[in-house]
């Protein structure tokens, strides 16, 4: 279980990372590659979840014996499935949400923007009054999602921890 912790917790760490450094980036183009391909050492987390929560299941339970899987409470293949059913209807119905919120939360960004600044050459003001891309309202989402995924990493760690002492370690 510890290579599986490992791995998660650095995904997770390097999804989070990416994804502040992104949004600290501004407009400069070498900072936003660099972020970028931080970001990008972490695009396994969700795999690597499923292998820490994979690896958790098909721990021995205590009473239940390796060729006995039929016993009340210790099939752990089903466990299996059902964990992996959920994780993708969570998938499914977060994908459903994510594609239409991010593009609506930029539009309200640019919007926002836009009004701020009226009259003609309103993009050119705007880049010149509020830094270009490096505005602070676009970093908005990307803080946001970086929050999410360091709340995520203390969620694994406290898992960790629960389980340590509920083996005895």
């Amino acid at each position: 279980m510890t290579q599986d912790f490992l791995l998660c917790t650095s995904a997770i760490s390097f999804a989070g990372l990416g994804m502040l450094l992104i949004a600290l980036s501004g407009t400069s183009r070498t900072c936003f590659g660099m972020s970028l391909v931080v970001f990008a050492f972490g695009i396994g987390f969700a795999d690597a979840m499923k292998s820490l929560a994979t690896k958790l299941i098909l721990e021995k339970k205590e009473g239940c014996e390796d060729d006995v899987e039929e016993e009340e409470g210790c099939d752990r293949v089903r466990e299996v499935k059902m964990l992996y059913l959920s994780i993708e209807y969570v998938q499914a119905l977060a994908n459903m949400i994510n594609g239409p919120a991010w593009a609506g939360i930029y539009s309200l960004v640019l919007n926002t923007a836009s009004q701020a600044s009226s009259g003609p050459g309103v993009e050119a003001q705007f880049q010149e009054k509020k830094g270009g891309a490096g505005n602070w309202k676009m970093a908005v989402p990307w803080i946001f999602a970086s929050g999410l995924m360091f709340g995520t990493l203390g969620l694994v760690i406290f898992l960790k921890v629960k389980r340590r002492t509920e083996i005895g370690i």
